[in-house]
């Protein structure tokens, strides 16, 4: 695991399990590079966050100043740690990548656009059952929701 201080990542301990009783807060990562672009962005690298996705994530950081934050969390994706970053610019906390909150793995349609992808019969099958999907050369929906799952556990 690492911690990140400065956007630096450098070895760290694995931070201690949460007690019993904790608030988890699931922050989604401000507007996208691949938002404005209209791509489905997966894991593709350099997807950073724009201009008024900087200003979303200040301004929902304002909305929780008075939170009180133990442990911050985030995935190692540009997006995500740039967020991570800006929400806790005010405070005096790093964040820890956890590879198990990383985006999920959509294979072949990593970096598509939306626009052709929702044309494609599986992207009914997507919407309506995704529990029963699986991405080629990805993967599937209940597997991103078991190792996500297994992160928020350790």
């Amino acid at each position: 695991m690492q911690v990140v201080s400065g956007n630096k990542a450098s070895s760290s301990k694995k931070p201690v399990g949460a007690p019993k009783g904790v608030t988890l807060l699931f922050l989604r990562h401000g507007e996208s590079t691949a938002n404005t672009k209209g791509v489905l962005a997966g894991r593709t690298a350099g997807v950073h966050l724009t201009a008024k996705g900087r200003d979303q994530i200040i301004s929902i950081a304002q909305d929780f100043l008075d939170l009180k934050i133990d442990l911050a969390l985030s995935s190692s994706l540009d997006r995500a740690m740039e967020s991570a970053s800006l929400f806790l610019a005010t405070r005096n906390l790093d964040f820890f990548i956890e590879d198990g909150f990383i985006e999920m793995d959509y294979g072949k349609f990593n970096g598509k656009k939306l626009k052709i992808l929702a044309m494609k019969p599986q992207w009914k099958v997507i919407k309506k059952n995704p529990q029963n999907f699986a991405f080629s050369d990805g993967e599937g929906f209940l597997d991103a929701l078991n190792r996500v799952g297994k992160a928020i556990n350790k």
